[in-house]
This record gives structure tokens, sequence and C-alpha cells, in this order.
């Protein structure tokens, strides 16, 4: 009984040491390409189909102005 405890633990060890420093690579790897094109496709795609913007679309009808 006190046997299997002990083997079941070594070999954990080795895992996490491995698996640590791939995983640490992979995510600041991934965030700075996505916040890079998706901030710069956004703010100009929503910049130009705005309801107050002369070249807004005829297939939306247009907000009348409340003044």
């Amino acid at each position: 009984m006190t046997r299997p405890s002990p083997l079941l633990l070594p070999p954990p060890m080795p895992m996490p040491m491995p698996m640590s420093t791939p995983l640490p690579e992979a995510p600041p790897a991934e965030p700075e390409v996505e916040p890079e094109t998706l901030p710069v496709e956004e703010p100009t795609r929503r910049s130009a189909p705005s309801p107050f913007d002369p070249d807004w679309p005829d297939d939306r009808p247009m907000p009348p102005p409340k003044a």
C-alpha cells in the first residue's frame, strides 16, 4: 500500500517540468498576434458604418436627426 504511492509520485514530477516550459511560450505568442490584427480591423470597420456617416449604406434606414 505504501509502495504504490511513491511510484505514482515520481512520474507526475517530470511531466509538469516539460509542460510548464511550452505553456508559457505559447500563450504570449498568441495574444500578441490577435490584439494587433483585431483592434486594427475593428476600429476601421466600426468607424465607417456609423449611423451618422455620409457613406452609410442605403440598405439600412438612416435614423432621423433628433433635434
